[in-house]
Parts: structure tokens; C-alpha cells; sequence
């Protein structure tokens, strides 16, 4: 839902900026900076403040229907704060925020491009230097299980009274 919605915006934002023949089509930084990060921005808020309870259109954005819905909200966070340079006064709270949300999703179904997208998030938070303070440790050590396709392909390798999966 919320990658959905970052691309719209990036469609609108494009077309709304070439429509003048004389108006140069601003780059992508520019729309990425101008357009899709402040957006971004909103619905990170918007969701820490929420919480489960958080609509878009009308939609209840934890309906159970997305099961990449973990790893794209802390993709999209993690863009979020390596995005902030180091002396932003905004960091120290997003990283909270982040830890927040990481343990209201933690539970939640997180399946093959979601396990992608939140350990990419991991990434880059590890190589921000954020890690340790964007995660408390049973929620870290959580991720590290539901967080290892490996063990689903061997839970599905197992067999059962049956014979194979």
C-alpha cells in the first residue's frame, strides 16, 4: 500500500511537472526530495502515531492482506533515516520510532520480499550506525529467526505423516 502510494505520487509529481512546454521535467533527486520524502515523512508519523489502527483512503492499513507489510514499513523508515544527516534533530526520535514500530510488527506475517525488504532495512541501519539503538534485543533476536528464509525451506522440506510437503 505505501510503495503504491510513493509511486503514484512519483507519477503525479512527473506529470504535473512537464505539463509546460517551457518547464524542464525536474529531476529525479528533485522529485524524490521534493515530493516522495516529505510523503514518506507523513505516513511514517502518521503510522507511529497510529499505530494498528492506521487507515489510508479509508483502508485499514493492517487488514492482514499484505504479507510483505513488515519489510516494506521498515524499508521505507530505514530510507527514512539514512536519508537524515547526523546532527538532524529529527534522527534521535525517528530511530525510537523506528524501535516502536519494529515491536508492533514483529509478530506479523513477513513473508519472501518482505524478509528481502526489512533485512535490506537492517542493512542500512547497520551501516548508518543505528542498529543496536533501532531495535530493542528481543525484538532483534525475533528478527533473527522470522527473519531466516533458511529455516522456512527447511520447515518445508520436513516430512510429515504423509510423506513430503
Amino acid at each position: 500500500m505505501t510503495l503504491r502510494i510513493l509511486f503514484i505520487a512519483t507519477a503525479l509529481s512527473l506529470g504535473t511537472a512537464a505539463t509546460g512546454a517551457e518547464r524542464e521535467a525536474p529531476s529525479f533527486n528533485e522529485v524524490m526530495e521534493g515530493h516522495i520524502q516529505p510523503q514518506l515523512e507523513r505516513l511514517v508519523v502518521q503510522l507511529v502515531k497510529e499505530g494498528r489502527a492506521m487507515r489510508i483512503d479509508g483502508t485499514p492499513v493492517f487488514n492482514g492482506s499484505d504479507k510483505f507489510l513488515p519489510g516494506k514499513i521498515a524499508l521505507a523508515f530505514s530510507d527514512l533515516i539514512s536519508s537524515l544527516p547526523a546532527d538532524d534533530p529529527r534522527l534521535a526520535r525517528y530511530i525510537a520510532d523506528f524501535r516502536r514500530v519494529a515491536e508492533l510488527t514483529v509478530d506479523d506475517p513477513n513473508d519472501s520480499w518482505g524478509i528481502y525488504y526489512y533485512l535490506s532495512a537492517l542493512a542500512a541501519l547497520d551501516r548508518g550506525g543505528h542498529l543496536k539503538e533501532a531495535l530493542e534485543p528481543l525484538t532483534l533476536a525475533k528478527l533473527r529467526v522470522r527473519l531466516d528464509w533458511r529455516l522456512r525451506d527447511r520447515a518445508a522440506a520436513q516430512p510429515t505423516a504423509l510423506g513430503r510437503r
